[in-house]
């Protein structure tokens, strides 16, 4: 798996942590609290404070109910409702800790970051002020206006407004509607753009529509700018309509088109089509045209009773036009072959054998109506007999018939809770665990 963004993340994030000696020191100045206890002389004791108590460490302000501050080390304990700030920026907690050598601070037993229109809460975390990088750990959900992600663990870049998440990562965007779950994400809002890496699975749907479209591989990536989901590695997608396989897919919302590379495969109405590369166009939600270039190869069976027996046409072209999700046209051209079987039900009517230019079928009720052939037309008709005693099924050459389906999946759970909703104020689950939110 790539983990090269998270891993840079971390080198950035243990550097800030592991470097007091690259801050110039300031002291942590208090500013107020109700009570003083104190040892030591000045500048050196250890003093704790209670009750309202407020430092002021540069831009960055800290209060809390009672702490205890270390001069010596330019330290303070926040305990009890602690709160540092630094300009627009805000965190909670019950318990923190604020370095002013490193200008980390770290909280813990459940915290809060409030950033603008965005909000982070997880079980504990660091920040550092100077670089603007927060790690989060644990249970972590941070959300805004357009969505909510969910993780194990998170790493937010405030300068180039990145988050990258790892660990049972769920991610929804309401405006763009769009819902993924992955190992791992990389959220870059300033690019405008998602990696999701490992295990990943995202579910897309048209404003007002009803058809959501689920698409599989080792790697997706989803350009916001042109709403277009690229999907790398085992990958697949399965709609209302169609279902498909290939190494790489590319998912066009804004022109409803798909496009299926490197050993495509699509399955849609009672056939498969094979070819070296098969673009998809949608129409109102539906199935429009299907093109497959390069060897493509068209499959179907449609006679229950002889399952052997499947229609074949393999051409260098291959295009399917649909009618309501249904088969209705095929035009195959260039080096066109064909095998097609008669009758219907128990009354078998023989197989035709054809090569042309050009061939063109059409088909009504999930069955071969009319074929032409056009063209330097060559074949043969077999009866019913002779196709009885041939001893091997009739099949062109690269025959084949995949039954690895796409499955629909199940949303996580985070989404079922917050599916026909608005997300507004605290999302469900802020303290779930990793097997809760899977």
């Amino acid at each position: 798996m790539n983990h090269s963004v998270l891993f840079c993340c971390f080198v950035v994030v243990i550097v800030s942590l592991c470097h007091p000696a690259l801050a110039q020191r300031e002291p942590i100045i208090l500013e107020y609290a109700d009570s003083l206890v104190g040892s030591g002389g000045p500048g050196y004791g250890i003093r704790e404070f209670w009750g309202n108590v407020r430092f002021r460490h540069g831009n960055v302000t800290v209060s809390c109910d009672h702490a205890i501050h270390n001069p010596a080390l330019n330290s303070v304990m926040l305990r009890g409702r602690a709160v540092i700030r630094q300009q627009d920026l805000r965190i909670e907690a019950p318990e923190a800790k604020y370095d002013g050598n490193t200008s980390i601070a770290t909280a813990w037993g459940g915290i809060a970051v409030f950033d603008g229109n965005r909000t982070i809460r997880s079980r504990s975390g660091d920040y550092a002020m100077k670089s603007t990088i927060g790690v989060f750990r644990d249970s972590v959900v941070a959300w805004n206006d357009s969505g909510v992600v969910w993780s194990d663990i998170a790493w937010l870049n405030r300068s180039t407004n990145r988050t990258t998440a790892s660990g049972h990562v769920v991610l929804i965007d309401t405006v763009s509607r769009f819902i993924a779950c992955a190992d791992s994400l990389d959220n870059n809002l300033q690019a405008q753009y998602s990696r999701l890496i490992g295990n990943s699975t995202a579910w897309t749907w048209k404003e007002g529509g009803s058809d959501t479209m689920q698409i599989d591989a080792d790697t997706l990536n989803r350009s916001m700018a042109d709403n277009r989901i690229t999907a790398r590695g085992r990958a697949s997608i399965l709609g209302a309509s169609v279902a498909a396989r290939g190494n790489s897919i590319t998912y066009a919302a804004a022109d409803s088109v798909i496009t299926i590379e490197h050993d495509p495969v699509i399955w849609a109405d009672s056939s498969q089509l094979y070819a070296h590369i098969i673009t998809l166009h949608i129409l109102q939600q539906h199935l429009d045209r299907v093109v497959g270039s390069g060897e493509a190869f068209l499959v179907s069976r449609t006679d229950t009773l002889r399952p052997d027996r499947y229609n074949q046409v393999a051409s260098d072209y291959i295009t399917l036009l649909f009618t309501d999700a249904e088969l209705r046209e095929l035009i195959a051209v260039g080096n066109a072959r064909s095998i097609t079987f008669g009758g219907e039900q128990e009354n078998g009517d023989g197989v035709a054998l054809f090569q042309a230019d050009t061939i063109k079928a059409y088909t009504r009720d999930n069955e071969l109506s009319d074929v032409f052939w056009l063209g330097a037309v060559e074949g043969e008709h077999h009866p019913e007999p002779v196709i009885q005693q041939k001893p091997e099924p009739y099949r062109l050459n690269d025959f084949r018939w995949r039954t690895d389906v796409p499955v629909p999946k199940p949303l996580p759970r985070p989404i079922l809770e917050l599916k026909h909703r608005r997300i507004t104020g605290t999302p469900p689950l802020l303290n779930g665990t990793a097997a809760e939110r899977k």
